[in-house]
């Protein structure tokens, strides 16, 4: 008995010392970060969807199952949230991918992990992961260009004048300047970074792929590159530089886009095509002693047939070739761009400006002198005019902000020195001050209160603008929709866009893929993208984008009483059935048609136009249901004169900010928007960014007729979860059709 009690004391300090060595350990996170990287290149843009990569890893010997939550401020600082599914096993490590879209220049993210019975197991912030390595800027009006393998010269574009508007790229934020070319680089396997869906490639204006790079191309044979082909019929433009690895380029994924099939390697002599398809002063290669040079180029064939427009070409094979793919572009090259003699061509990069289509911007063109300024005066971009216009709202009268500063003023004087006046020399009794003082402030909110109902009234009012493009060619359909909704008291919304099929009937269509958001301009006043601050929020902790992984509707989103609120939402589906418009429009000359169009809907297309290359048939009128119009050439005139005409209905620009076009003509303005580069007049023409994606300019160049107008049917359902009321909506829906050319079989040599 005594052994055992002396085995026990003995024992007892071992087991205290380990318990409060057990105390004193810190205890393991259920799952930490190792590492994140924010979009390309460790750049983001503000007001575009970015991909985040997170690599995280469970110390324990618990797996984790939940999600990660990716949060980050909107236009006026509101807190937004992106969720993601996290699996991660027991002392596992595991990438995880999701999405975010900064709505300021600060973009601070936050990593939130949530289990499945919703409880927070752990949280990070970027700044203090990496208070070191922050992510790089790009403004949300600037330029971006992903380059992927080794292509040389693209680094020259924002050193080029015209592309780096006029800035200090050591101080940029201290500068006044326009929109701006950003290249971001991958090169090699570093490409397996590239996103899985096209979200994550919401931020590009082009993408230009180095072939000749091995790893690059065993990287784009995956899914990788059919997300690629996918972001490119949605509208974006991809250039390929394809030189000795033809072959492989040929019969890889993205070898069925281009506008021209490689062929084989060819040898030229005559280099003066290329430069001066450059616009360059200096030679491509120097002329030998002989007084040639060669160069030996990929040979490119089948343009014709494959829809493709020759740029640039050589007596014996294309150089630059040019075609549509759905809504978007593909640019091949012909040339070795990682080799010499191009790699060491003095005038590199002003072959790039041609190949990307790149237009020149300045600060005084682009209404944009004034962006990095404390405060802003005047409008910047269109996006600010088409926000605008969603803030006219009929039946709510907006209070100047100088009346607002005048009551304001006049209310301090009332409780201040009107009050201890009125007490000191006509009731000459102080400590009335107990009563009088709460009287003022009372009567004053009441007759607030009072005025702000009969001004701004009581309903929940909407306005809403859906675009929505039709190519009958590859039989796929794009949506851009853009919402301002105007709540007449404090409360939480659940917002949807459920897009409608072609034909009518109340059935919905079954989309592709939908994502909806904030929408706001990039301007440096308040609820502008390009702010250096983080904005203003009123009374909210924030919503979600739901479902989980996706962004198809938004959660709880607070919007304060009499105040209002702007989103914006892109749908992509298929357009099958039988084609809306038909139409049997036939070339006549460089620039005119000739031929008929048919509208088969079952409402009238108001107001309609026909746009090809740089005319425009301005004058069709109304075409009725299952109405034939004959396009005249008489009814044509330059496309550019015709957005002039347009400007004077929704932006004047000789009055300063939001107090310019009182009735903002919204179907004006998006003629404007969606032919934005077509204006080439130069003089107050407002820059188009954010939406620069809605402008088919590039394809009307490549000789695809478009038809534009106006017709009264909504294309979209908006939802806004439960509300007391049904809102008032006030909509303008705006319909273009890519309709096919006809182009007569060439006359046979000999035939009379």
């Amino acid at each position: 008995m005594r052994l055992r009690r002396s085995w026990r004391l003995a024992i007892l300090p071992m087991l205290l010392l380990a318990t409060r060595a057990g105390l004193a350990a810190p205890a393991l996170k259920p799952i930490e970060v190792d590492n994140i990287r924010v979009g390309f290149d460790e750049k983001f843009k503000v007001g575009t969807w970015t991909p985040i990569w997170v690599q995280a890893h469970v110390p324990g010997v618990e797996p984790f199952d939940g999600v990660m939550e990716v949060i980050t401020d909107d236009e006026s600082g509101t807190p937004t949230t992106f969720s993601v599914i996290a699996r991660v096993g027991a002392g596992e490590s595991t990438r995880l991918i999701a999405y975010t879209r900064p709505g300021s220049t600060m973009g601070n993210i936050t990593l939130r992990f949530i289990d499945k019975d919703g409880k927070r197991k752990a949280s990070f912030n970027l700044e203090t992961l990496r208070p070191n390595k922050l992510p790089g800027l790009i403004f949300s009006d600037d330029i971006a260009i992903l380059a992927l393998g080794k292509t040389q010269g693209i680094e020259m574009l924002p050193t080029l004048p015209g592309l780096n508007g006029g800035r200090n790229p050591s101080n940029r934020q201290n500068t006044s300047a326009a929109s701006v070319v950003e290249v971001l680089r991958l090169q090699g396997l570093d490409a397996g970074m590239l996103p899985g869906r096209t979200l994550g490639y919401d931020a590009l204006d082009a993408i230009v792929v180095d072939t000749n790079d091995k790893e690059l191309m065993s990287v784009l044979g995956s899914t990788r590159g059919e997300t690629i082909k996918e972001w490119v019929g949605q509208g974006g433009h991809l250039v390929v530089a394809v030189g000795s690895n033809w072959q492989a380029v040929r019969d890889s994924a993205i070898g069925s886009i281009l506008p021209a099939t490689p062929a084989g390697l060819t040898t030229i002599t005559d280099l003066r095509t290329i430069e001066a398809f450059a616009g360059a002063t200096n030679p491509l290669v120097p002329e030998t002693g002989s007084g040639k040079s060669t160069l030996s180029i990929a040979k490119l064939e089948g343009a014709e047939t494959r829809g493709g427009k020759i740029l640039c070409t050589t007596s014996s094979s294309p150089i630059v070739v040019r075609g549509p793919y759905g809504f978007g572009r593909v640019t091949v090259v012909a040339l070795d761009v990682d080799l010499q003699p191009f790699a060491n061509w003095a005038d590199r990069g002003l072959f790039w400006v041609k190949a990307l289509d790149l237009r020149p911007t300045s600060a005084s063109t682009s209404g944009n002198a004034n962006r990095a300024r404390l405060i802003q005066i005047g409008v910047g971009d269109l996006s600010t005019k088409l926000r605008e216009a969603l803030e006219q709202f009929q039946g709510v009268k907006l209070v100047p902000f100088g009346w607002v500063a005048f009551f304001i003023f006049l209310y301090i004087l009332l409780i201040g020195p009107g009050d201890y006046f009125f007490l000191r020399k006509v009731l000459k009794r102080m400590e009335l001050t107990w009563i009088t003082f709460p009287a003022i402030v009372l009567i004053v909110s009441g007759v607030a209160y009072w005025a702000a109902y009969r001004i701004k009234g009581t309903e929940l009012r909407v306005n809403q603008v859906d675009i929505v493009d039709v190519d009958l060619a590859s039989k796929t359909v794009r949506g851009a929709s853009f919402v301002g909704m105007f709540s007449p008291q404090n409360r939480d919304y659940e917002v949807a866009i459920l897009p409608r099929p072609l034909h009518g009937g109340d059935a919905k269509a079954s989309p592709a893929e939908t994502r909806i958001s904030w929408f706001s301009a990039p301007e440096q006043v308040l609820r502008g993208m390009n702010g250096s601050g983080r904005g203003v929020s009123f009374g909210s902790n924030g919503y979600s984008y739901a479902p989980v992984g996706l962004s198809s509707r938004l959660q709880g989103v607070r919007v304060p009483i009499w105040s209002t609120k702007a989103f914006t939402a892109r749908w992509f589906a298929r357009a099958d059935g039988d084609p809306i418009v038909e139409s049997d429009l036939t070339p006549n000359g460089i620039d005119r048609l000739n031929g008929t169009i048919t509208n088969r809907l079952d409402v009238p297309l108001k107001d309609a136009v026909l746009a090809f290359n740089t005319q425009v048939y301005y004058n069709l009128g109304t075409i009725a249901p299952g109405a034939t119009v004959r396009v005249e050439l008489t009814q044509d005139r330059k496309l550019s004169g015709h957005l002039r005409d347009l400007q004077l209905s929704y932006y004047d620009p000789n009055a300063p900010y939001r107090s310019g076009v009182t009735n903002i003509d919204r179907y004006k303005l998006s003629q404007a928007i969606l032919f934005h580069d077509s204006d080439t007049s130069g003089t107050n023409v407002l820059p188009s960014r954010p939406l620069h994606d809605l402008d088919l300019t590039g394809q009307l160049q490549l000789d695809r007729p478009m038809l534009v107008a106006e017709i009264d049917r909504p294309m979209t359902d908006l939802d806004l979860g439960s509300t007391p009321s049904a809102p008032k909506v006030e909509r303008t829906t705006v319909l273009r059709v890519i309709l096919p050319l006809v182009i007569p079989p060439s006359p046979k040599p000999g035939a009379r």
